[in-house]
């Protein structure tokens, strides 16, 4: 009975180790999730930009913007921002319109940060990108699951089978 045990006792540190990798995989997963913008995050900011944006809008067409550019620059915004990919470049897009809109005083300074979104929106990804990565990860994490099942079964399949060829 000695090896018996032996082997169950090395087959629970194997186990072991095991919940561990899982424990430290499901930790990974979490501050994945944590990282990325939900769908209330993206909601919430644009609001916030919405309302930041139509008081800027009042208070620049009396410059020498017209209301058609500014109404054409809200919507680039609103596109820019229902396409951003995680809560950091929402926040970096927000501090850089407080900035630009604090000094956006006439129609070119207007136009320029018109400029600066365009370029910086074609390096966010979209939601099709951030669906195909939920997707990728759900598939990664069916995988290992059944790695670490088929292991499991197949490490006591051969501790049995060890056993009886002993005994």
């Amino acid at each position: 009975m000695d090896i018996m045990e032996a082997r169950i006792v090395k087959l629970e540190m194997v186990i072991e180790k095991i919940l561990e990798r899982l424990t430290s995989l499901e930790r990974d997963v979490a501050v994945i999730r944590s990282n990325y913008a939900t769908k209330a995050d993206l909601l919430g900011l644009q609001a916030k930009l919405e309302a930041k944006l139509e008081a800027k809008l009042e208070a620049a067409s009396a410059n020498a913007a017209s209301k058609a550019d500014l109404l054409a620059l809200e919507a680039k915004l609103e596109a820019a921002s229902a396409n951003a990919a995680s809560k950091t470049d929402l926040l970096a897009l927000e501090a850089k319109l407080e900035a630009a809109s604090a000094n956006a005083a006439s129609k070119t300074d207007l136009l320029a940060l018109q400029a600066k979104l365009e370029a910086a929106s074609a390096n966010y990804a979209t939601k099709a990108d951030l669906l195909a990565l939920q997707a990728s990860l759900a598939t990664f994490e069916t995988t290992i699951i059944k790695w670490f099942i088929g292991t499991a079964v197949t490490l006591s399949g051969l501790s049995f089978a060890a056993a009886k060829l002993i005994a």
